[in-house]
């Protein structure tokens, strides 16, 4: 078996849906010849992983004041 045979086997088959420095150690105790490395990258690349970590839009820049009730306007709206 393939090492990506050998992890499908571990993590769906055996349902250890774990992250991957555990299902690293799982792999090694049942005798499979894999990295953490390559244990990542395979995680990675898995569609029940990828559902799970989307990835969240950036935080928004805010501007805090720096003395209390001091205040920034948009005076592009202020009519004449």
């Amino acid at each position: 078996m393939t090492p990506e045979e050998q992890l499908y086997d571990l993590y769906y088959n055996k349902k250890n849906f774990d992250g991957a420095p555990q299902l690293y150690k799982k792999a090694k105790i049942s005798g499979y010849d894999v990295t953490l490395q390559f244990v990542r990258e395979w995680l990675a690349n898995q569609q029940t992983s990828q559902l799970v970590n989307e990835r969240k839009p950036g935080a928004k820049n805010v501007y805090l004041p720096e003395q209390p009730y001091s205040f920034q306007i948009d005076l592009t709206f202020i009519l004449p």
